[in-house]
This record gives C-alpha cells, structure tokens and sequence, in this order.
C-alpha cells in the first residue's frame, strides 16, 4: 500500500526538478520490506510470555551421618522369657551408636518459563516445586547398657533400609547458590539384631536371643538445605529428621519401645538435566 501511494504522488507532482526522489522518501521498496526488516507494525502490542510448564530431572547421590534418638524401652526389660531382668529406661541411643549411611534420590521438578536466568538444571527459575524419590540405606553400630545392679544388655549392629516418596521446593538465591525442603512418607525395614544379656544374681546367668526381629514400618522425613551450582552440577549440604514406627521385639524379650529418631546431617552431589 505504500508503494502505491508513492507511485500515484509521483504522477501527480509535476516534475520541476525540486521533487525529491523516491528513495529520497525513505519509503519501503516493497510491500512485504516493512515485515522483512523487522518492523513491528503494532509496537504497543503487549508480548506473550511462554508461561508453560518445564520438566526438570535430577539425580542425587547422599552420604550422611544418622544419631538416633527417642525411647527404645520405659519399663523394665525381660530377656530370654524372663531369665534376665534389666530394670533400666533405654533410649535408643543407649544401644544404638549413630552411624553412616548413603541415600539415592531421584526429582522431578516443575519450573515455571521465563521466571528465571540460570544456565542448567533447577537453576532456570527463581522457584520450583516437584517430588523425589528416595532409597536409603544405614548402618547403626550396637552398643550395651546395664542397670543399677549390674545387668547388662549387649546388642549387635542394626541395618536399614528405607524407601520415601515426597514433594519437594527449591529456591534459587542468585549466583549459583539455592536451598531446598523436602518432606516425604514412605516404609522402612529393620534387620534383625541379635542381643546377649548377664544377670548378676548368684548364678550369673548369661542368654542370648533375638533382640529385635526383622520388621517393616512406617517411615516419613523432613529435610532441608542448601548448597551451590556449578552449571548441571551441585554440591549440596542439608539436615533432616526422620521418624520411623518401631521394630518389633523379639519372641523371648518384653521392651516398651517407643519411635525410633534420627537426626541426619547430609552431604551430596546433584547431577541436573
């Protein structure tokens, strides 16, 4: 249409030799110059954001390092169907040392477009939230305990398995660094544990049994953190607690126990793509 305008102005103009040439009038060439230089025809027009979800995987490997706490016993504790009576309130660290463990954690996070300016992995939004899911492994060396008389318990090591499944949300602070929160349920296994118990009586009676038998339980987690990016990559250190319904006790022993704790300081490496 321009092109038409200027050629109809030249027909009409006399030609005096004062018209200004066409190219003089910095009018487009062609009809389609105007879009093909880039010129917006409407630069009030408000631009539309992409504001569709993004899917982001990670993969993290953990080790940490699990103190357990809470009640393994408040009332007097029989061993070996009654042969050997501790009158003690343990808790589980008592018999139970804290002890390391390594997790494998794999996320999803959810990340809004066009909200953040990092270059990989959870760092391209300001903010994002997913789930994770966690499988967990721990080693808690055993220990002893004795009451006033001298009965004694000695334990073995426990082992455990946990497996967690949660949501989690991720905060991107700027220049790499970020911090994080996560809470999940899921279901832990305990090994059997094995326990010696000496009475002091008059015959010192010495029995061996199962302290502890192998038990599936009901598992759940808080944790936080936070750590520093390196592109893909991230160094991570966090803390957590974690509640575990106790393990059953064994066929000859009588304990009251209580939850069974674990505060956790984590220390990992995220992999992000």
């Amino acid at each position: 249409m321009s092109t038409l305008l200027a050629l109809l102005l030249a027909a009409a103009v006399p030609d005096t030799g004062d018209a200004p040439a066409y190219r003089d009038l910095g009018l487009p060439l062609t009809l389609a110059s105007e879009e093909q230089q880039g010129v917006d025809p409407d630069p009030e027009r408000p631009r539309i954001k992409d504001e569709r979800p993004k899917y982001n995987l990670g993969l993290e490997v953990s080790g940490h390092y699990s103190m357990p706490f809470g009640y393994a016993n408040r009332d007097v504790a029989y061993l070996g169907s009654g042969t050997v009576v501790i009158d003690a309130t343990w808790r589980w660290s008592d018999l139970f040392n804290g002890g390391w463990g390594t997790s494998l954690t794999a996320m999803v996070n959810v990340v809004g477009a066009g909200r953040g300016s990092g270059t990989a992995g959870r760092s391209k939004s300001k903010f994002s939230a997913g789930g994770y899911l966690t499988f967990t492994q721990d080693h808690f060396s055993g220990g002893s305990d004795a009451d006033e008389r001298g009965n004694s318990i000695t334990v073995e090591d426990l082992e455990t398995t946990s497996y967690i499944i949660g949501v989690l949300a991720y905060q991107d602070m700027g220049d790499g660094a970020f911090v994080d929160g996560r809470f999940g349920i899921g279901a832990v296994h305990y090994g059997a544990v094995e326990a010696d118990g000496r009475s002091t009586g008059s015959f010192g009676t010495n029995v061996r049994s199962t302290f502890l038998e192998e038990t599936w339980g009901f598992a759940t987690e808080v944790r936080g953190g936070g750590g520093y990016r390196f592109g893909p990559i991230a160094l991570r250190l966090g803390i957590g607690v974690r509640l575990w319904t106790p393990p059953d006790a064994g066929p000859t022993v009588n304990i009251d126990s209580g939850i069974f704790w674990t505060f956790d300081i984590d220390l990992g490496v995220e992999l992000n793509f």
